[in-house]
């Protein structure tokens, strides 16, 4: 047994180190761990990262459609034997799966369907304690493990935890190449429309680059705080950016909320539009004006959480509607409402400028932080 474990972890240790595919690396440990246990039924199942859901299995020596009946499965309601394992991070042991009152009638009917009486499922979990799934060992019916075989379990528990902590490294590589690439997109995206815009409102070359500096300085500072989440904090934020201002009167009043990286691009674009408009037109254009920005995180008429913004100006001069759209409201209105799935609404009063913006609180725009 000694040498059958010494090839065993030399095989899938090269696999892990060589980039194999994870699932054919797990099968592959399957596969060896079953040789070492006669009548065994080995298979792993994977969690997501937030170890709340099962995300896939590999079960190479059964039908596959137990494999999938396991996707979607929820630590939490503890339906089976892993689940449970997770949730008390724990060995479990079901010697008679179909007599034990622990699990959900539907996985018992699964395992039985596929020749599987008693099992047992061994947490799997990575170095910093992280569960990333279960080591599963079936049997047709019950048998307790030798000692030969209980180190070979051992084993291929921990072998598992390493190609499955190989696996989220990559799915952690791939999300990040995904999110640069979908930033990169949108980087574009919003330099081109500022170009645009700005140009059809200023024309002329020099105030063309003044404009355009402010808000290129603007996206600039939105981008470097998306890529610092500690610094995607909105009172952070809005301080940044109302910083040339800092004499006036403004008082920014709210919880600590943290905003999601496309939602801080957005938001700093917006204030940076608002704030100008404020001292072209509005509260920063004379030494009486006041500003006042108050967010909160309330519940709706349907009970969901919804995030509220008001950006209220008061003691400038009197207001009055613009007779035209520029930049300024396209950023505010549509950059910013697509962006975190709600609505702005701009409400032009005579004694002064009211932005509202109201949206479900989702990943999308952030989270309330503690």
């Amino acid at each position: 047994m000694t040498d059958k474990l010494l090839k065993l972890k030399i095989e899938i240790l090269e696999m892990v180190a060589g980039g194999v595919p994870a699932d054919a690396t797990l099968a592959a440990l399957c596969r060896a761990t079953e040789d070492l246990m006669p009548g065994a039924i080995v298979g792993v199942t994977i969690l997501d990262r937030a170890a709340q859901v099962f995300e896939s299995a590999v079960f190479p020596s059964i039908s596959s459609t137990f494999s999938e009946s396991l996707k979607g499965a929820r630590v939490a309601e503890r339906p089976g034997s892993c689940a449970l394992a997770i949730y008390q991070g724990s060995i479990v042991v079901a010697e008679d799966i179909a007599s034990d009152t622990r699990f959900l009638d539907g996985w018992k009917t699964l395992s039985l369907d596929h020749g599987i009486g008693g099992i047992q499922s061994r947490p799997i979990r990575a170095a910093d304690g992280a569960f990333l799934g279960t080591l599963v060992i079936g049997f047709p019916k019950h048998r307790a493990l030798d000692e030969a075989e209980e180190e070979a379990a051992r084993t291929a528990t921990h072998l598992a935890g390493l190609a499955l902590a190989r696996r989220r490294l990559e799915r952690q590589h791939e999300l990040l190449v995904g999110e640069l690439q979908h930033r990169t997109r949108n980087l574009f995206s919003a330099v081109g429309a500022v170009v645009y815009s700005t140009l059809k409102a200023y024309p002329d070359a020099k105030d063309f680059r003044r404009v355009f500096e402010g808000r290129l300085s603007a996206l600039a500072r939105a981008h470097s705080m998306a890529l610092d989440a500690s610094a995607a904090d909105l009172r952070v934020l809005l301080t940044d950016i109302l910083a040339p201002y800092a004499h006036r009167n403004i008082l920014l009043d709210g919880p600590a909320f943290t905003l999601a990286s496309d939602a801080a691009v957005a938001f700093s674009l917006a204030t940076h539009e608002l704030a100008t408009n404020a001292a072209k037109y509005g509260a920063f254009s004379n030494s009486n004006g006041r500003l006042h920005v108050a967010w909160t995180v309330a519940r709706g008429e349907r009970g969901e959480n919804v995030f509220a913004l008001e950006w209220r100006e008061s003691g400038g001069p009197a207001v009055t509607q613009p007779t035209r759209a520029g930049f300024g409201k396209f950023a505010i209105e549509q950059s910013l409402s697509s962006t975190v799935d709600g609505t702005v609404s701009l409400d032009f009063l005579p004694a002064g400028l009211i932005c509202t913006i109201r949206a479900p609180l989702s990943a999308r725009l952030g989270t309330l932080s503690n």
